[in-house]
C-alpha cells in the first residue's frame, strides 16, 4: 500500500557555494495533503457503515459513490506527488547545467543530486503503489457496474410483472365511484336475474359501465364490450373473476 511509504522528506539545505551566481536554495517539495486524504477515508468509512441498512439498489449506488470518492482522493494525491516529482526534476536539471560551468561547486552539487535522486525514488515508489491501488479500484468499479446491470434487469422484470397485476383497486371505494361487493351467493347464483343490478353482478348499470371503460382503457384483456340490439353484453363471469368477486 502507498500508505507504507513515508511522505517525501524536506531536502536538507545546500552547502553555501560562493561561485554560484544563483545559489541553490533549500528545495521544499510540495507535500501531499495527508490530512485531507485521512478525512476522505473517514468519510468513506462512515458511508460504508450505512450500507448494510440500505436496500440492494441503494447499496450499489452507495458503493459506487465510495469508489468515486476514493478515485478522486487518489487522483488528487497523485497530482500532488507528480508535482513534487516534476519540481525535483527541474532542480536536478538546473544543478546539472551549473556543473558544466562551476567546477568548484561540482562536489556540493553532486551531493545535492544524490539527495534529489533519493527523493525521486521515494516518489516513484509512492506512484507505483497508487497506480496499483487505482487498478484495483477500476476492477471494483467494473464489478459494481455489472451488479448495477443485474439490478436494472431485475427492476425491469418487476415493472413488467406489475403491469400484469389486475386493477383490483376497484374492489375498494377509493376510486371515482363506489363498487358494492355483494355476497358471493348473490353474485354466483345461477338463477335468472330479476333486476338490472343482479344481471350485472351486483353493480348498478352506471358503475358497471364506468368499471368496464376504465379497465378497457387500462388494457385489461377479454373485457371488450359487445353491442347487441342496443344493450351492453360483457363476459360477466370473466369480469367478476378479474375483479376478485369470484
Amino acid at each position: 500500500s502507498f500508505m507504507d511509504h513515508p511522505p517525501p522528506r524536506h531536502l536538507p539545505p545546500a552547502r553555501p557555494i560562493q561561485l554560484l551566481e544563483l545559489p541553490l536554495a533549500d528545495v521544499v517539495l510540495p507535500q501531499p495533503d495527508w490530512n485531507e486524504l485521512s478525512v476522505g477515508m473517514q468519510t468513506v468509512a462512515a458511508e460504508t457503515a450505512k450500507i448494510p441498512n440500505m436496500n440492494p439498489t441503494q447499496q450499489i449506488l452507495a458503493m459506487n459513490q465510495n469508489m468515486l470518492r476514493l478515485v478522486a482522493g487518489f487522483n488528487q494525491l497523485q497530482e500532488q506527488l507528480v508535482g513534487g516529482h516534476n519540481t525535483m526534476i527541474e532542480h536536478q536539471g538546473a544543478a546539472v547545467a551549473r556543473l558544466d560551468t562551476l567546477a568548484a561547486g561540482q562536489d556540493a552539487t553532486a551531493a545535492r543530486l544524490d539527495t534529489l535522486a533519493a527523493g525521486q525514488d521515494t516518489t516513484v515508489a509512492c506512484l507505483d503503489a497508487i497506480d496499483a491501488r487505482l487498478n484495483a479500484i477500476i476492477v471494483r468499479q467494473d464489478i459494481l457496474a455489472a451488479g448495477q446491470g443485474v439490478a436494472v434487469a431485475r427492476l425491469d422484470n418487476v415493472v413488467q410483472r406489475l403491469d400484469l397485476v389486475p386493477m383490483r383497486a376497484y374492489n375498494a371505494t377509493a376510486g371515482p365511484y363506489e363498487l358494492v361487493q355483494y355476497p358471493p351467493g348473490i353474485v354466483q347464483t345461477p338463477a335468472m336475474p330479476t333486476t338490472v343490478e343482479q344481471a350485472l353482478g351486483g353493480f348498478t348499470a352506471t358503475q358497471y359501465l364506468h368499471a368496464i371503460n376504465d379497465l378497457i382503457a387500462a388494457g385489461a384483456p377479454g373485457l371488450m364490450p359487445v353491442i347487441t340490439n342496443g344493450s351492453l353484453q360483457v363476459k360477466r363471469q370473466h369480469f367478476l373473476s378479474y375483479m376478485g368477486f369470484v
